[in-house]
């Protein structure tokens, strides 16, 4: 299974070594899904899981962090949209 999968991303890595010729591209979508997981979606979830657990937050800082969390996917589907509509303007 493991040779499976890596062997699946070492050919999807080639083809898209193939097809996409400019570097900005793939900056810009390691950019969006990066920037969005590190600065809003994996903050607020790991605040709401620990909340969860040791049941230390009021039901605001819930909401808040929930809200947070949507930002950052409403966001990241933004980002790559526009990196979608630059590939095919491009």
């Amino acid at each position: 299974m493991y040779v499976l999968l890596t062997l699946t991303f070492y050919f999807l890595i080639i083809v898209c070594a193939i097809f996409i010729d400019s570097v900005s591209i793939i900056f810009g979508f390691i950019g969006a899904i990066s920037c969005t997981s590190i600065s809003f979606t994996f903050p607020g979830l790991y605040f709401y899981i620990s909340s969860k657990k040791w049941n230390a937050a009021s039901t605001f800082k819930n909401s808040v962090t929930i809200v947070f969390i949507v930002v950052g996917i409403i966001l990241l589907v933004f980002l790559i949209t526009a990196n979608i509509i630059e590939i095919v303007s491009y």
